[in-house]
């Protein structure tokens, strides 16, 4: 649940429109939330989330960042401070390469203080039939990566990876040493399993 008797701190990395602090400040949550994307116009800037949650907007490019900067480069380009709750929903699955993804939750865990949470959504293309009509496989088949449209568009075209179970299992063992999975599960979509939630706990 969220605390209210007490503010908490939150990161929001590639926080898009603000949905989840909207979810959090509906639910009573105080404190202050550091969102991280790379559009001031989608963090809605200028615009007040409701409630007792003060915003801190961050702009940085995530992926650049992965591709150009060194590894643990993403960690260091967060100047955020330490917070209780660290989440990056609808991000991962635009990521092509698996160290990406490991150092994206690396620099989660990084930012969260002892016994603070890590939530991450794994996308899970291959459970909708709909979207996976509309999306081309890429390299042969068997590597759950594909090119699918944007919003319905045919002529832009966008990255997206569908996570396995062995896929999500490596990227929590690679947190172990500063880590350990507190719980997963299947949320979201018609089929109520659009997304792999993977929450993990700071040691």
């Amino acid at each position: 649940g969220i605390p209210r008797d007490h503010p908490v701190g939150v990161l929001d990395l590639a926080c898009g429109n603000l949905r989840f602090e909207r979810c959090l400040a509906e639910r009573g949550a105080s404190g202050d939330a550091w969102v991280v994307d790379n559009s001031a116009g989608l963090m809605g800037e200028g615009e007040l989330v409701p409630g007792g949650l003060r915003v801190h907007r961050r702009l940085l490019d995530i992926a650049r960042t992965l591709y150009e900067a060194d590894d643990g480069g993403l960690g260091q380009a967060l100047v955020v401070p330490q917070v209780d709750l660290a989440v990056c929903f609808g991000f991962m699955h635009h990521l092509p390469y698996p160290a990406h993804r490991l150092e994206v939750l690396r620099a989660l865990l990084g930012h969260v203080r002892t016994g603070g949470l890590v939530a991450v959504t794994f996308w899970q293309l291959e459970h909708s039939p709909r979207l996976l009509a509309k999306a081309r496989r890429l390299d042969g088949g068997g590597t759950g990566d594909y090119l699918l449209g944007w919003q319905d568009r045919d002529d832009v075209a966008r990255y997206c990876h569908s996570f396995s179970e062995g896929e999500v299992d490596l990227l929590s063992e690679g947190c172990a040493p500063v880590a350990e999975e507190l719980v997963r599960f299947s949320a979201d979509g018609r089929s109520g399993d659009l997304n792999r939630y993977l929450v993990l706990r700071r040691r």
